[in-house]
């Protein structure tokens, strides 16, 4: 109110769009070191996997393939949230539509309930 009367407009609070693009992102920071190890850890996994002298069988890898898709998936949202998920602004409503990873992913999903 007191703005008002002095002639100069107060500051707006925060876009739900931007603060809910702002909280991603700073999730993403600080997860993103730890997601990486995660999935370096899985992609040696799978290279033991390979190598083994008794050969995995189909089981071993259906259950791995559900985990690697799982620590791609949080890697993925992570890197698209710093670095490819534009800053809304106020010219245009923010909204989601999927990306061509997450069309895949119902897709696969969808095979796998088959």
């Amino acid at each position: 109110m007191a703005a008002r009367h002095s002639g100069e407009p107060g500051e707006l609070p925060e876009s739900p769009q931007h603060k809910a693009w702002r909280r991603a992102r700073e999730a993403a920071a600080e997860k993103i070191a730890a997601l990486r190890e995660e999935l370096r850890g899985a992609l040696s996994a799978a290279t033991g996997l390979l190598d083994s002298e008794s050969k995995a069988d189909s089981e071993a890898w259906f259950k791995f393939s559900d985990r690697l898709q799982d620590i791609c998936w949080d890697y993925a949202s992570a890197t698209y949230c710093l670095s490819e998920w534009p800053e809304p602004n106020d010219s245009a409503a923010d909204i989601d539509r999927p990306a061509q990873g997450q069309r895949h992913r119902r897709e696969t999903q969808r095979w796998h309930r088959r």
